[in-house]
């Protein structure tokens, strides 16, 4: 039964006269776990390994030039140090379903031409030396699925991480490198918080980001990643987005920007130019209420289809957001269910969305805010309560009783249907401050231009349109009081057949 429970090896090789040993030391099946070495057949290791060994001990004897070597599912607990390093030429490590603890990159030799490192779901590793890894200048694969790692690592010649269901919350290189050949991470399941050490991978195609802390993301980030295809950002805890300032962003063979599950309530034509050349569009599932679509949907040339569904929209917004999206018969829409049962009791169908009547509402600001805070609220009595819970295993939900989001929940969602109104009345003082500023500017220009003409020798001319603008002003200042002296020997009074307002002297 032991020699079964340690002895199946699968090992993909090529012929070679030389041979090398891997001894597997177990305890009884069930209630322990196996120690590994490997040692060369026919050294003064290999002899003393032989006469140490205890009966049950699993020898296993393989050729020299060892391709992938499949360890999975062994019940290991630790590798010994410089345990790989008699096998040169091995391309694929399979390490996964064991229960290491730790993993140290020196178990591989600085040589050696492995391709492939897989040592997920072993549930307890928490500890990886990285560091030895950017030796190996073969390395493109390492899967780290389904442990508790905090930090992630990124070599200068690996192409594919895959570290989901962690809790990382960092992306780590080696300082020494500046061009990264990264071209796939994934990295749901995990705990980041922000974008940071991301936007030097300027080769990747797919970044899974879905079920992470995110809270906020700058689109610049991924600015001069021009191969990127995906975007996958579902289920965070997004409530803005933005494309900060810097050179033009064109992503070409952008195809998905995944935003569904967040908490967005407006998506600002300003701040999504970052993922305007977007084919696929998902934004069901937020809160949102207003997305700003230019005319003939010139801010999205390559929009193919957008998803809209189980959202807040006012019935202003949805029937504008459509009457946009009908200028461009190509772009499939996805809307809520057909049927008008379908809708929440507080909304009434337009076209394909699902709506509220909009009605005057106050403080919209601070319900926001409120908003963001109960949810954060919600979401770390969820951290704490399950602290012990496996890798991308969620936490029962107790002690919430004293959250109560149903109790802001109408005033919230009936305060968000002016957001759009505040925002246009934002954009249009903007503009009024630009081109007061533009004026004063102007102004200071001319004056200027007059304190010159002053200083070389026109001074008498300026007296003179001086005294001109004196003699203006004061007469223009006796026909204001005039005006206002006759103002207030008037009366107004409104018609009551015509409903004018009339002044009487």
């Amino acid at each position: 039964m032991l020699l079964r429970t340690c002895l199946v090896l699968l090992c993909i090789v090529s012929v070679s006269r030389a041979q090398h040993t891997i001894r597997l030391a177990c305890t009884a099946p069930g209630s322990g776990s196996c120690t590994l070495s490997v040692v060369a057949t026919g050294s003064p290791q290999d002899r003393a390994a032989t006469s140490s060994a205890k009966p049950g001990d699993a020898a296993i004897v393989l050729p020299a030039k060892v391709l992938t070597l499949d360890l999975s599912n062994r019940r290991l607990k630790q590798l010994p140090v410089n345990a790989f390093h008699q096998l040169l030429p091995l391309e694929q490590l399979l390490l996964q379903g064991n229960e290491l603890q730790q993993f140290d990159g020196a178990t591989v030799a600085p040589a050696s031409s492995l391709k492939l490192l897989n040592i997920s779901t072993n549930g307890a590793l928490s500890e990886v030396r990285w560091e030895p890894l950017s030796d190996l200048r073969s390395l493109e694969t390492v899967d780290l699925t389904g442990n508790r790692l905090e930090r992630l690592f990124v070599t200068r010649t690996m192409k594919v991480l895959r570290a989901p269901a962690n809790r990382a919350t960092t992306i780590e290189t080696d300082p020494n490198n500046f061009l990264f050949a990264l071209e796939r991470a994934e990295l749901a399941g995990n705990a980041f918080r922000d974008l940071a050490g991301l936007g030097r991978f300027a080769r990747l195609t797919h970044l899974d980001l879905s079920n992470n802390r995110l809270e906020t993301v700058d689109f610049g980030t991924f600015r001069h990643m021009r191969s990127l295809t995906e975007l996958l950002l579902r289920s965070n805890r997004l409530f803005t987005v933005e494309t900060g300032p810097g050179p033009s962003i064109d992503h070409p063979l952008l195809d998905v920007v995944d935003l569904t599950g967040n908490y967005l309530t407006a998506l600002p034509s300003a701040n999504v130019t970052g993922i305007a050349s977007v084919q696929r569009l998902h934004l069901e599932g937020n809160g949102l209420v207003q997305v700003e679509l230019h005319e003939e949907l010139l801010n999205w040339p390559r929009l193919k289809s957008i998803t809209l569904a189980r959202n807040d929209w006012s019935c202003e917004v949805a029937e504008r957001l459509l009457a946009a999206l009908a200028k461009r018969p190509t772009i499939a829409i996805a809307g809520d269910a057909a049927e008008p049962a379908k809708c929440p009791p507080e909304q009434v169908r337009r076209g394909k969305l699902c709506c509220r009547v909009a009605r005057e509402q106050y403080l919209v600001d601070r319900l926001i805010h409120t908003r963001k805070e109960l949810y954060l609220g919600k979401l770390d009595a969820f951290e704490e309560v399950g602290p012990t819970a496996g890798p991308g295993v969620t936490p029962q939900v107790v002690g919430l009783a004293s959250v109560q989001p149903d109790t802001l929940k109408e005033a919230m969602r009936q305060a968000l249907f002016i957001i759009s109104k505040q925002r246009l009345e934002k954009k249009e003082l903007e503009a009024t401050n630009q081109q007061l500023t533009r004026t004063l500017e102007q102004e200071r220009t001319k004056n200027r231009q007059n304190l010159e003409e002053a200083a070389n020798g026109k001074t008498s001319a300026t007296t003179d349109q001086r005294g001109e603008l004196q003699t203006a002003l004061e007469r223009a200042q006796a026909e204001v009081k005039s005006l206002k002296a006759q103002l207030a020997r008037c009366t107004s009074s409104v018609h009551s057949r015509t409903g004018q307002t009339v002044i009487v002297q």
